[in-house]
């Protein structure tokens, strides 16, 4: 890309990176466009700014916005006296990293551990002959779960720092009141 030649300029190509970013995950690049548009506003955008920004019709951007607040990358704001809706990129990316896991990691992750739990059982308890694996088919199965577990909780384990939200002080110990029985 040449030098850009001013702020609008870095911005333009800044959203359009960002869209790029979107669109390998197979997300509308119009979603990364907006977001990188809000990246590099310090005030809170309304649509029909941000439609111009990005070039968009104010109701696909509008939709857009909305599918962006799902995703708990954006905010919306309201300034008194005004009906219309204002957006800002959340930028606390711990926060966001959070709420993606809430969202959808975690979910993903007891799927498959239920899944492999279910699967390691049926195969453990398999049976000779049928549609049954024959027993070394039925080990290489079994490793595959194996390693399907350890990378779970590889990925529990990295992301337990910053995804738990359970921080709380832990409670004091209970009193233990000693209670006398007659014999």
């Amino acid at each position: 890309m040449a030098q850009p030649g001013g702020f609008r300029e870095v911005r333009e190509q800044y959203a359009d990176l960002t869209g790029r970013a979107t669109a390998v995950y197979g997300l509308s690049p119009l979603l990364g466009r907006l977001w990188g548009v809000l990246l590099l506003s310090s005030a809170p955008l309304g649509l029909d700014a941000l439609a111009a920004a990005v070039g968009a019709a104010k109701s696909t951007v509008s939709v857009s916005m909305r599918q962006l607040e799902r995703y708990r990358l954006v905010e919306r704001h309201w300034r008194k006296g005004d009906r219309r809706d204002y957006y800002a990129a959340r930028t606390d990316y711990l926060a966001i990293l959070r709420d993606w896991y809430q969202l959808f990691g975690q979910h993903e992750l007891a799927y498959m551990t239920q899944a492999n739990a279910t699967a390691r059982r049926a195969l453990e308890q398999g049976l000779d002959g049928g549609d049954w694996p024959a027993p070394e088919e039925n080990a290489l199965l079994l490793d595959r779960l194996a390693h399907m577990d350890a990378f779970i909780g590889l990925v529990r384990g990295w992301i337990a720092p910053y995804v738990d939200t359970a921080a709380a002080p832990e409670a004091a110990p209970a009193e233990v009141i000693p209670i006398e029985v007659e014999a």
